[in-house]
């Protein structure tokens, strides 16, 4: 009875504070509810489900940060840059095409083929589902080690979404596509990740972009971050399986986010960057009597 009063408790604050935020601030929709009644349901149903919500504090925080950027888009913060990111990204990572110099982005452009769509694709997907799944494996393997690894996924992001109000940034597609004139109706382009979608029959990519919401937000890539922050949590805990795992998972998103013009070489390096920060400052932070305390908070959930 303690353990559900517990976990009925956790819930209602969060209802609350999902409720004020999404209703009250940014706009309430219909799939703020699901999200809402996903994380009750897995809550209430059993004691390992409250686990993993607790397990995948990261990715919950990423899901709220990101959602309430619609509150207050990027492009009303600071001027959108577009030519010239493109211009800086020629100037440092060009590659000489006949008589002009282009980007990574448009040589790969003509230069697509079926096992890089699919490689990078599919690592492309994995940048929620793996950082999951490690975070289950911490919950079997490694409890004391969730909240560190939660936080510093969490923290990442705070990084990521700083810079996109500080420097909004077009993707390469909407350079190629909508030259250097700023329009804000633009939608979301899966661009040469049509490929992955074409060779598996499925419009998985088209259905993701098409609801996107931060277009003018390609620095960092934070697709490139995840697995390299995942990779670093693997080695912090010595968990070798995931390593290799990891650095497969890096390798494809690094280059899938060039190839399929969804970012510069310039944005996958501060994507790099920013897991690398942010791991650094929550190695700090985790040492702190402040962290100290929100760890033997997780720890007593967890012995419930």
């Amino acid at each position: 009875m303690e353990d559900l009063k517990r976990r009925l408790k956790f819930v209602g604050i969060f209802a609350i504070a999902y409720i004020i935020l999404f209703y009250g601030l940014v706009g309430w929709r219909t799939d703020h509810l699901y999200f809402l009644l996903l994380v009750a349901t897995l809550c209430l149903l059993h004691k390992y489900g409250y686990y993993m919500v607790l397990a995948w504090t990261g990715v919950t925080g990423w899901t709220i940060l990101y959602d309430a950027m619609t509150f207050l888009p990027n492009y009303k913060v600071n001027t959108v840059h577009i030519k010239d990111l493109y211009d800086l990204e020629i100037s440092l990572f060009g590659i000489t095409h006949g008589n002009n110099i282009i980007s990574l982005c448009e040589w790969f452009s003509t230069r697509t083929n079926d096992f890089l769509s699919l490689f990078c694709g599919a690592s492309y997907l994995l940048w929620i589902p793996a950082p999951m799944i490690f975070a289950i494996y911490l919950l079997w393997k490694n409890k004391p080690a969730i909240a560190t690894f939660s936080f510093g996924y969490l923290l990442t992001n705070i990084i990521g979404i700083t810079v996109y109000y500080l420097y909004p940034a077009a993707p390469p597609w909407y350079f190629l596509e909508h030259g250097d004139v700023f329009d804000s109706t633009v939608m979301g382009s899966e661009a040469l990740l049509s490929e992955f979608d074409r060779l598996i029959g499925m419009e998985i990519f088209h259905g993701i972009y098409s609801k996107g919401t931060n277009v003018f937000g390609a620095i960092p890539s934070l697709h490139c971050a995840y697995p390299t922050l995942c990779f670093l949590y693997a080695r912090k805990y010595n968990h070798k399986g995931f390593m290799i795992f990891f650095v497969i998972m890096a390798l494809g998103t690094w280059v899938g986010a060039v190839y399929s013009q969804h970012h510069y070489v310039i944005d996958v390096l501060l994507g790099i960057l920013c897991a690398f920060t942010a791991y650094g400052i929550m190695s700090y932070v985790a040492r702190t009597s402040l962290f100290k305390k929100i760890d033997n908070w997780y720890a007593v959930q967890f012995s419930v």
